[in-house]
């Protein structure tokens, strides 16, 4: 998991110079920050402590909102959301079952999330 912290920061850290583009955009920093705070709290204290249980519905509202607030107007991003959004929820029931987010099954399941992630993230920032 801290490999997919690195890649969230690389990410952060590219995604500024473009965020003055795109009104959306600055929201995927807030986002890349919602996420790095569950994936540690999730990690430290397991996907069923109340703590990683409340920063998941604060990032999924935030998330649900941001779709709502910034629809995909672009073909190619129309997609990018909803796949992310499974991707996310999967995790979520994967690890929760498992409970242990060092479980392979969570690990694994983290990992397809980060690779939602990204294509969600790039058309945010290119204006959908």
């Amino acid at each position: 998991m801290k490999t997919a912290s690195l890649a969230l920061l690389v990410l952060s850290l590219s995604f500024s110079a473009v965020a003055l583009a795109n009104p959306c955009a600055p929201v995927v920093d807030e986002i890349i920050g919602l996420r790095g705070v569950r994936i540690e709290l999730c990690q430290i204290n397991g996907p069923n402590h109340p703590d990683c249980l409340a920063q998941e519905a604060y990032e999924f509202d935030f998330v649900r909102s941001v779709i709502q607030q910034c629809p995909s107007t672009r073909y190619e991003c129309q997609r990018a959301p909803h796949a992310y959004v499974a991707a996310w929820s999967q995790r979520h029931d994967i690890c929760q079952s498992a409970g242990s987010s060092s479980d392979p099954a969570c690990v694994s399941a983290q990992a397809i999330e980060d690779n939602r992630f990204y294509p969600f993230a790039v058309c945010l920032l290119n204006d959908w």
